[in-house]
């Protein structure tokens, strides 16, 4: 088993930005925690899991925009792997099959202002905040020989 945690900050200021006043940088996440862990099952079989947690990041979208919220949603993700493993001769064979983000959470990235249609007559371009997600649930799977 692992485990990580890191507690970092990071600001940045320029006099030509904000007026100078300090700002977070955009992938800041202040607390971030990663465990990992692996089982053996039978002979050769190994079961994998990892996940991560991390506070939100900054919503850009905030500085100009008093109803935006200061950060972003919290960052959660598991992912596992099922492992087979086996030797042949000089070459060691395995296979995976791996699924990420298995609980399927919507972890807002950064969000963004961008250009969108409304419905109805006449149709007008406004412009919408949109967030960008980390991968959804994402299946895969490895067949591997190795000598």
């Amino acid at each position: 088993m692992t485990a990580a945690y890191t507690w970092a900050r990071m600001t940045l200021s320029h006099p030509d930005l904000r007026a100078g006043v300090p700002f977070r940088e955009a992938a800041d996440r202040t607390h971030a925690v990663r465990v990992g862990a692996g089982v053996p099952l039978a002979r050769g079989l190994r079961l994998d899991a990892a996940w991560a947690g991390a506070t939100g990041v900054p919503n850009p979208l905030a500085y100009d925009d008093a109803t935006e919220a200061a950060t972003l949603g919290p960052y959660r993700r598991l992912d596992a792997a099922l492992r087979y493993e086996r030797r042949a001769g000089r070459a060691a064979l395995s296979a995976t099959l791996a699924a990420y983000n298995v609980l399927g959470r919507q972890n807002p990235w950064y969000r963004e202002d961008v250009l969108a249609l409304t419905p109805g007559r006449p149709a007008r371009l406004v412009f919408a905040p949109v967030d960008v997600y980390d991968i959804g649930r994402t299946p895969s799977f490895e067949i591997a020989v190795r000598w």
